[in-house]
């Protein structure tokens, strides 16, 4: 009688787990097509970012040319500022102030990176799902969610239009389901009648007065553990972080700034470790928006994390930090 009811029981729970099988899959397809499509297509449009009761307006516009992206975003409130992408480079313009920054591209580029190409491979540490449709930018949307398995990372409500799959909106979610964070498209246009503008601003002949200042990139050195080419070491991480990139700089000490970045493959940590000056400790933990900090002293060095994830994830890396 035992075994009857078992298989009645397992009978019953097949079609529900079909169901949510269905569910993730048609989840993964559709992430899958927003990936190629915020490196592939033109577009431009308006959206807001809001974030701790503050609200910014911001125009994007992203093109492909010969397969080479350029992208340009425009700050449309409070201080001007202007970033441009193309070529392996950020630059960073600020009117305000007559100044002009150049770096490198790091790893996630606009909004193209809200989730990783291959969502399967966080299926460990992450739930996806298909939880209806929406409309936005007056354009309907397929509404994902990623719902993290515990309480050290973030969950993403994201809004895909349905013809292009272009994110419309992005939520990311605390541990309550709140939104700390929002990106929303107001408008948006996509095709080739974009024009490929993104060059525009750098080439102005104002700039000519700016004052340029070129970020010296750093020394990088192997993923992995890490830990060959460094005195630190990193104990009791949360499960699923693993070290993508140890870098090194320079600075007016003897030992410079290392700096440590540790993803799950969606979620992203950074950890600055640098000698300890009395006049700049930063201890405890600070929050702007979804991104939180925490600093605290190990041996006379500094130790600050910064990530997206909530206040108790930093707080854990910071706190792992070991001299070997």
């Amino acid at each position: 009688m035992f075994h009857r009811r078992l298989l009645i029981q397992i009978l019953m729970l097949l079609p529900m787990a079909s169901a949510v099988a269905e569910s993730r899959n048609e989840a993964y397809r559709w992430l899958e097509k927003m990936h190629n499509a915020v490196q592939q297509l033109n577009y431009e449009g308006t959206f807001v970012y809001l974030h701790n009761q503050h609200m910014e307006s911001m125009r994007i516009i992203h093109t492909v040319v010969d397969g080479v992206e350029r992208e340009r975003l425009i700050s449309l409130n409070g201080s001007q500022r202007e970033v441009v992408r193309k070529d392996g480079e950020v630059i960073c313009i600020q009117p305000d102030i007559k100044t002009v920054l150049v770096g490198k591209r790091g790893a996630k580029r606009g909004i193209a990176n809200i989730i990783p190409y291959e969502p399967s491979k966080i299926s460990a540490y992450y739930d996806f799902f298909v939880h209806g449709e929406e409309r936005i930018a007056d354009k309907r949307a397929k509404v994902i969610m990623v719902i993290p398995k515990d309480e050290n990372r973030y969950g993403h409500r994201v809004s895909l239009d349905m013809e292009s799959a272009l994110p419309l909106r992005t939520d990311l979610l605390d541990n309550s389901g709140k939104p700390v964070s929002q990106i929303m498209f107001t408008s948006m246009k996509i095709g080739p009648t974009v024009k490929d503008n993104a060059l525009e601003l750098v080439t102005h002949d104002e700039l000519k007065n700016y004052t340029w200042n070129y970020q010296k990139p750093m020394q990088k050195q192997h993923p992995g553990n890490g830990n060959s080419r460094s005195r630190w070491v990193f104990q009791s991480l949360p499960d699923g972080f693993r070290m993508s990139l140890h870098e090194s700089r320079e600075s007016g000490s003897d030992n410079g700034v290392e700096h440590f970045v540790f993803t799950d493959g969606l979620a992203t940590m950074s950890v600055y470790i640098e000698k300890a000056m009395s006049d700049k400790l930063f201890e405890g933990g600070s929050q702007m928006g979804a991104i939180h900090a925490f600093g605290t002293n190990v041996n006379g060095f500094q130790i600050t994390a910064v990530g997206e994830v909530p206040a108790q994830t930093v707080k854990r890396f910071a706190q792992s930090v070991k001299e070997q």
